[in-house]
């Protein structure tokens, strides 16, 4: 939530951010934290400039460092990170955005019923992507990937 702020007073216009430039400052921060770089997990960013509301921001960005940590933590924990990847998307599709988060790691548990977790992280996505009245795809195949569907408060256009 410091950096939205930050992005705010970056900003031109105080009531909305750069969503882009705020996956790319958040994420490599949390690489950097986690030393994900000294364990060869690449980072793949694909974002296009979507501005967005602090009402829809902040929510987001809860989502990216919920699902970037776990990633981090969990999805390579298997000691074959030689070739991991961690993926953030951010696009526009008609007019609804779309963010995928997703890793090529050991995937989810079958056992895990995300829709019924009772981890604290997948709770607080849960409710954060309803704040947001995002709907919520989860694919197991190939590791994991996390898919909001989403319409922006505004986007600046």
């Amino acid at each position: 939530m410091a950096m939205i702020h930050e992005e705010l007073c970056r900003s031109e216009n105080l009531a909305q951010i750069d969503f882009a430039v705020y996956i790319k400052r958040l994420s490599a921060f949390l690489f950097e934290f986690y030393g994900a770089n000294m364990h060869s997990i690449v980072l793949q960013i694909t974002a296009s400039n979507v501005m967005l509301d602090i009402d829809t921001a902040v929510p987001c960005g809860l989502i990216i460092n919920e699902l970037v940590c776990n990633s981090l933590k969990h999805a390579f924990s298997d000691g074959k990170s030689d070739s991991g990847k961690v993926s953030i998307e951010l696009s526009k599709e008609f007019d609804r955005l779309v963010l995928r988060l997703s890793d090529n790691g050991i995937g989810l548990p079958e056992e895990l019923d995300v829709s019924n977790a009772t981890t604290l992280g997948l709770r607080l996505v849960k409710i954060l992507a309803n704040q947001m009245g995002a709907s919520i795809d989860i694919r197991r195949e190939m590791g994991t990937q996390f898919v909001f569907l989403f319409n922006p408060v505004t986007d600046g256009k």
